[in-house]
């Protein structure tokens, strides 16, 4: 078996860099702080400007035909249930 195709052991101490932490403590806070403005709020459908308002019914039909263009294109190039392999 080439040496490429070896499966590595994660490399657990990269978690504890400085990068890894700040994204992690960034990421906690924002959420933490969505969390907050939405009990302020009092809504989960905050901001809600009147300009995106008319385009809300049409955004399951935009997600569909996306996941459908790309189930296509996936699809015809043989690449959606088994992709090759080297």
């Amino acid at each position: 078996m080439p040496e490429l195709l070896h499966t590595r052991l994660p490399e657990w101490d990269l978690r504890w860099r400085w990068p890894i932490r700040g994204v992690t403590v960034l990421s906690l806070t924002l959420w933490l702080l969505l969390r907050v403005l939405e009990r302020l709020v009092g809504s989960v459908h905050w901001p809600n400007p009147p300009l995106l308002a008319h385009l809300e019914p049409c955004a399951a039909r935009v997600l569909a035909s996306h996941a459908g263009i790309s189930l296509i294109w996936f699809a015809s190039r043989r690449q959606l249930l088994a992709p090759p392999l080297p």
